[in-house]
């Protein structure tokens, strides 16, 4: 059942009271992201799906495609684009920059105000963002195109010929995407329903991309993976890479977290990557993906420190 926006502001602060208890070290953070998350529940969305039936999903899931690349979509740039400048002003709020400052006029007090208060970094690499998409010196089609096409190359070097900060243009365009992503697969869902089964592949079976984590029934020995771009669920075999596809207990390992009866990570020693997983009675929400993926970034760098890649 589709929620209102009114329940989910408020499974939103259940969320962020529950994150503040979970890590008090990294409470800015938490709040941060509740700031953005909040942005995008009030975000208007228009889409038009792509003219596909059930047979043809299937079709495309049987081949090993998944359902959104390489159809003509229909979405609201220009609301997209709003609201990316409205995460931008999130984030100034965040590092204290007033909103009526020049960003231009932000450079000569940046590096030292940076050495002692990421935020205020972060909100004047925002400030710059938000002023290239003011004044069009940063190509938003060309940014759209990159999101949609996975191209993370290009889109660095669009940042660089910008002189923007590359990662948080990544991350808050990201961001602006949720919501029409997450529009699509809704969608899609009920076409996609009975085809899932023969997926079995680790990228989103609706728009591709790589998955944020795994969510672990025990009860059940199932895993359900969950898409860090539109929320869309699938399920893997658990001892299934969800980067090379390899299976068996020979590459498959899946590491419990000591003291920590919630999460886990399972690696492949056969193509070095890792996904984290997290064991859940059921499934998280799409506005509580990217909390769970902030309060886990400890098992980032744990992998990481292991040579591990995340898939």
């Amino acid at each position: 059942m589709t929620m209102t926006r009114e329940a989910r502001h408020a499974a939103l602060q259940d969320s962020l009271q529950a994150a503040r208890a979970r890590a008090p070290g990294i409470i800015p953070a938490i709040d941060y992201y509740g700031a953005l998350i909040a942005e995008l529940i009030d975000a208007p969305v228009h889409i038009e799906p792509p003219p596909l039936d059930a047979a043809g999903v299937a079709r495309k899931l049987a081949a090993g495609w998944p359902v959104l690349p390489g159809e003509s979509l229909g979405m609201d740039e220009g609301a997209i684009r709003d609201l990316l400048i409205r995460l931008c002003e999130a984030t100034e709020t965040f590092g204290k920059i007033p909103a009526d400052i020049n960003p231009r006029r932000l450079t000569w007090f940046q590096g030292y105000r940076s050495d002692r208060d990421p935020s205020y970094a972060r909100g004047v690499a925002a400030a710059k963002i938000r002023q290239a998409l003011a004044d069009e010196s940063l190509d938003f089609g060309a940014l759209m195109g990159m999101l949609m096409g996975g191209h993370d190359a290009d889109l660095s070097a669009l940042a660089e010929r910008s002189r923007l900060d590359g990662d948080l243009l990544a991350t808050l365009a990201r961001f602006a995407m949720r919501p029409t992503m997450g529009a699509f697969a809704g969608e899609l869902a009920p076409l996609m329903a009975g085809a899932l089964g023969a997926w079995g592949r680790g990228e989103c079976p609706v728009c591709g991309s790589s998955p944020a984590l795994g969510e672990y029934d025990d009860a059940l020995a199932q895993r359900q993976m969950r898409c860090a771009t539109c929320g869309a669920s699938w399920p893997l075999a658990l001892l299934r890479c969800a980067k090379c596809g390899r299976e068996g207990e020979e590459t498959q390992s899946l590491i419990a977290i000591e003291g920590d009866e919630r999460h886990l990570v399972a690696t492949c020693s056969a193509c070095k990557h890792y996904v984290k997983g997290v064991r859940a009675a059921g499934p998280l929400t799409f506005d509580a993906l990217p909390l769970e993926d902030l309060l886990t970034l400890s098992l980032d760098l744990e992998a990481q420190q292991q040579g591990l890649a995340k898939v």
